[in-house]
């Protein structure tokens, strides 16, 4: 078992990345102007106040998107979204902005120091290029590299070497990474498209999909693009930091797990937390139900079970099943859905979802447009990357109030767990 840190929120979360010169400037101060009114909807849609002044940004500041990235110059992943990001900002580029902002991961050795030559860079006019040469040369970030990566991006070597290792640069660094660690940016890359939450490297469409989203919800906000304050007035309503407490303690892994509208079971005040990523066509997922349920009569009114999604690659169903079940949520259906899923793990095909969900009684019409749309697509897709940011790779793994436990363990591992957290 491992103890890894998270905290348990209450955040939706939703993930993108970007890597081309292009203009440059640092996103100024805005005012913080009346908050615009909530469009129908928005009480579901929970998002964080996500400053953006004094960080190195691209695009109009009074741009209908702003995208905030939180980014690790040695992120695989970051350096793969690059491609879509920069294909999103081609298509709405008066309409977005890219803002990005620092946050290297412990688990890579070299991930500071290139933040810190980004930022060096930005203090000489050249972020953009810097960023893109970082991205380019991502194998090779060691002290050679980066100086090679200065010279490419035209920097004044002299000048690069002072401002990385300047007071102003490292404070810079170190507000980037704490306003990570209180937003719930639990990995590289994490985005936050109009105060939403979106994490993991995403395809375009899916980018696209959200931008167009956000893009018609500030159609009834028009009047605050005439003073430049239409994104302090999107985010005026939102979360300042993840609410919740730290529980446990594992540095180099995601370092929350986000509940947001994940369909949960049991008080809400109850001392155990147990997340479940689980796959309705793994016979492991089914099986560990069972172990759940039993924990849940041994320890009556002490667990809350909290369902996320992490439909296996080879399960060729299993992804329907869980874009089913997140559509079943939305009519407060989830439980009844899961568990004839599971009941049935064998009989998924989109014919026999269909039959369980008008023995539901569900609203098909209503079932089938959720099933099949973009909003349940990221919010899988949510569930997939914040599964691989805490470095689960099965299905189904368990986090109890941060121990983890993989695959269908019996009672006993988790009792003993349980207990510890208990006494």
């Amino acid at each position: 078992m491992r103890i890894c840190k998270f905290m348990v929120a209450t955040a939706l979360t939703l993930s993108a990345t970007s890597c081309r010169p292009g203009a440059e400037h640092v996103a100024p101060s805005e005012a913080a102007p009346q908050a615009a009114p909530a469009p129908r909807g928005d009480a579901l849609e929970l998002r964080f106040r996500v400053p953006v002044d004094g960080a190195p940004s691209r695009g109009p500041s009074d741009a209908k998107v702003t995208i905030v990235e939180f980014v690790d110059y040695q992120c695989p992943s970051c350096a793969q979204a690059n491609a879509s990001v920069d294909q999103l900002l081609s298509k709405y580029e008066v309409q977005t902005r890219l803002v990005v902002r620092m946050n290297p991961l412990i688990n890579h050795p070299h991930a500071r120091a290139a933040a810190l030559a980004a930022l060096a860079a930005a203090e000489q006019g050249r972020f953009w290029e810097m960023h893109q040469q970082l991205f380019a040369s991502q194998t090779q970030l060691d002290e050679p590299g980066l100086l090679r990566c200065a010279k490419a991006a035209g920097l004044n070597l002299d000048r690069f070497q002072i401002d990385r290792t300047s007071e102003k640069v490292l404070a810079l660094l170190d507000r980037d990474v704490g306003l990570a660690q209180r937003i719930g940016a639990i990995g590289t890359p994490t985005y936050f498209i109009n105060g939403r939450k979106l994490a993991g490297a995403q395809a375009f469409g899916a980018l696209a999909s959200t931008v167009d989203m956000e893009l018609a919800r500030v159609g009834s906000l028009a009047p605050y693009l005439a003073d430049g304050g239409l994104y302090a007035a999107l985010v005026a309503r939102g979360l300042d930091e993840v609410p919740g407490d730290a529980i446990a303690g594992c540095p180099g892994v995601g370092e929350t797990i986000v509940l947001g509208r994940a369909p949960t079971r049991g008080p809400d005040g109850a001392p155990i937390t147990i997340v479940v990523f689980t796959d309705f066509e793994e016979p492991f997922s089914k099986s560990s139900q069972i172990t759940l349920k039993a924990l849940e009569a041994r320890y009556p009114g002490k667990l809350r079970i909290v369902s996320k999604q992490y439909p296996l690659a080879f399960d060729a169903h299993a992804k329907s099943a869980a874009r089913a079940a997140l559509a079943a949520a939305d009519q407060g259906k989830y439980w009844e859905l899961h568990d004839l899923l599971f009941a049935h793990a064998e009989q998924l095909e989109p014919a026999d979802i269909l039959a369980y969900a008008k023995q539901l009684g569900l609203d098909l019409d209503r079932f089938n447009s959720a099933w099949n749309g973009p909003e349940t697509e990221q919010r899988l897709a949510s569930d997939v990357a914040e599964a691989e940011a805490l470095g689960v790779n099965g299905a189904p793994t368990f986090f109890v109030n941060g121990t983890e436990i993989v695959g269908a363990m019996p009672a006993s591992a988790f009792e003993d767990v349980i207990n510890n957290a208990l006494h």
